[in-house]
């Protein structure tokens, strides 16, 4: 059972859509997983999109994110599954934050992460 706190929570179909982006962003070095990495770039404003595990345990290791992201502006959503995060990223072990991080100039994938975040709306 997800805890209530674990908002906006993705669809299954959201899911896969994501999924895919992270895939992306990972194999072009744009992605940095863990809570204190994901924090570090949402503080220094190199986030574009934060993916949380709903299913993280305890849940209070990963609250301060959504906070944070609406400080700043960072768009967010969180995913059922840490396992599946981790799968997304191509690594055996669980994921239970994960940003995709901006580079210096507009390339593709950005338009396809904007694309997404219309999606998500």
């Amino acid at each position: 059972m997800t805890d209530k706190r674990a908002t906006p929570l993705a669809s299954k179909d959201q899911t896969k859509i994501i999924f895919d982006l992270l895939t992306e962003a990972k194999n072009v070095g744009r992605t940095v997983r863990g809570v204190n990495e994901t924090t570090k770039m949402v503080n220094k404003g190199k986030a574009k999109l934060v993916i949380i595990a709903a299913d993280s345990v305890p849940l209070e290791i990963v609250l301060h994110l959504p906070d944070l992201c609406e400080d700043k502006g960072v768009s967010f959503i969180f995913v059922d599954s840490r396992q599946a995060l981790g799968r997304a990223l191509g690594i055996s072990r669980p994921a239970i934050a994960v940003a995709i991080t901006t580079s210096g100039k507009k390339t593709g994938l950005d338009d396809k992460i904007e694309h997404v975040l219309h999606k998500l709306e």
